[in-house]
Order: C-alpha cells, then structure tokens, then sequence
C-alpha cells in the first residue's frame, strides 16, 4: 500500500559530490605558476562530471548530453571559473573569440592556416597580457598538430562601423513592442538577450556580426536594453556570417530606425594580429 508522501521533503535526496573524485579534478584543472593556456584532452577524470553537475548553467544547455563533444571553457585567476561550455569542431578560427575571448574581426587568419585542434578543455589565465596568450597557444599548436603558427600584430585599414547620435528607442513593429529587433529580413532562429548599457549592446552586435563597431554615441542613462535576434545572422560563434553586400545594410537600417542612431560603414586604420606560418626549412 502506497504511503502519503510529506510534500516538505524532496521526492529524490540530492546526491553530494565525490569529494575525492572533485580532489582529482581540481588537481588536474588548474595552472601553475607561469602557466598561461592549458589544453586538457579526453578521456576526462570522472571529477569533471561531478563538477559539472553543480552548474546549472551548463547542465542547462544540454552539455551533458553531447558526450565526448562538448568541450568547456574555464578562467584561471587563483581558482578556477568555469567561463562557458560549447561542441562542434575544435579549429583555430573559432579560437580568439571562444577561447580568449577576443573578436575575430581583430585576426586575419588565412583558410591554410585554420589548423584543426585537439578536442578538450581550455583554462586561461584571464588576466594574462593577450600577447602572452597568443604565445602559449603558438606553443600548444606547436606540441599538437606540429605547424609553427605565429601570431604577429600590425596596422591595417578594415571596414568598420560608425556609431553616432543619442539613443531613442522606437519599436520596429507591434509584433516586439519592447524589444529591439537585431536581425534582417529573414528570421531563422529568434533568441532573447538583455543588456545593462547601450555601450555593451554595440560590443555584442559587434562581435556576432563580425563587424567592429566605433561607439561615438552621446552619454546616456539606460537601465536595460532587452532585444531580439537572428542566432544564424548576429552569433560569436555561428558557422555563417552576415552577407555585408545583402543583410548588413538591413541590419544597420533597422537599428537605426528603432535606436535614432546613425549607423556608417567607414574604412579605418586598427591594430590587427595576422596569424603566419614560419618556415622551418624543413
């Protein structure tokens, strides 16, 4: 006979991790003095299961369910942060802004060079210089698949977008009337974001449309900014990106519309790092 059950209690105990199994990966997944990037391959120690199970955000994201794919991504300041999970291939053009952090629009990586990875986690060493950053993966490349990439800083002209003007927000239409729209004309797959300044919304679009953009905005005071967009068209991380003849001038127009900034397109001068291959004379 079935027993009423105490609505107080849970229906099935939380299970605490395995704290040797937590020792073991924290031994492992951690940088040591003078450490900058490390490079942690499969098979994996049972503890980052456990320490896995802990973060809501990655269990969330159906992590958990991509096996020996999903790879994640952790900060190293004195203790280890846990930055973001993600799976597909591991190839150097998904490097800077995956791993690092930093836009790709900041590298001109030749298609030769996009070598393919070890598949693994990465821990930085986030406060580190970004050159000593870009070393350190030279180094790891250089140990895995055995070409000497180097990463070289140098001036040059790309197209980048002028910001100007104060914020006003105007709906595009009464399907979002308090979301600003960040797509095109088509709509593949509509995500929700939200942001604290204007000056983080730009930093965003920049940096999933591939695109730098020049903030000349005037100061304005903004408690949030929740908008809308395409993943496909405005990701860091999508396979595709924007079409600059066909979907750019859209974008730019439909945020003007509804911002009353003023979005232009201009050639200027920037500090780029352009990734080559030296030649050992092999």
């Amino acid at each position: 006979t079935l027993q009423p059950q105490d609505p107080t209690k849970p229906v099935v105990a939380e299970r605490s991790p395995n704290p040797d199994l937590m020792k073991e990966f924290y031994e492992i997944y951690r940088l040591e003095e003078g450490e900058v990037i490390k490079l942690i391959k499969p098979p994996f120690v049972l503890g980052r299961q456990e320490y896995l199970n802990t973060k809501q955000k990655v269990t969330s994201s159906a992590g958990l369910n991509a096996g020996g794919d999903f790879k994640i991504v952790f900060d190293w300041d004195g203790k280890l942060k846990l930055r973001a999970g993600f799976t597909g291939a591991s190839r150097l053009n998904k490097v800077p802004a995956l791993i690092l952090g930093i836009p790709d629009y900041d590298f001109k990586l030749p298609k030769e060079l996009d070598v393919r990875l070890p598949e693994g986690d990465w821990i930085v060493r986030n406060v580190s210089p970004i050159d000593e950053q870009l070393k350190a993966l030279e180094e790891i490349i250089y140990a895995e698949p055995h070409r000497s990439i180097r990463f070289e800083k140098r001036t040059a002209e790309r197209n980048t977008i002028v910001v100007t003007g104060r914020y006003t927000f105007t709906p595009l239409s009464e399907e979002f009337p308090d979301r600003l729209c960040v797509f095109a004309d088509e709509r593949t797959h509509l995500h929700d974001g939200e942001v604290d300044s204007l000056a983080e919304l730009l930093r965003r679009v920049a940096h999933g449309i591939h695109v730098p953009i020049d903030d000349r905005t005037e100061p304005t005071e903004i408690a949030k900014i929740r908008y809308i967009y395409d993943y496909v068209l405005v990701s860091p991380v999508a396979d595709t990106s924007i079409d600059t003849e066909k979907d750019l001038p859209i974008l730019l127009d439909n945020l003007a519309r509804q911002t009353g900034l003023q979005f232009k397109v201009e050639r200027q001068p920037a500090e780029i790092w352009f990734v080559t291959e030296q030649d050992n004379g092999n």
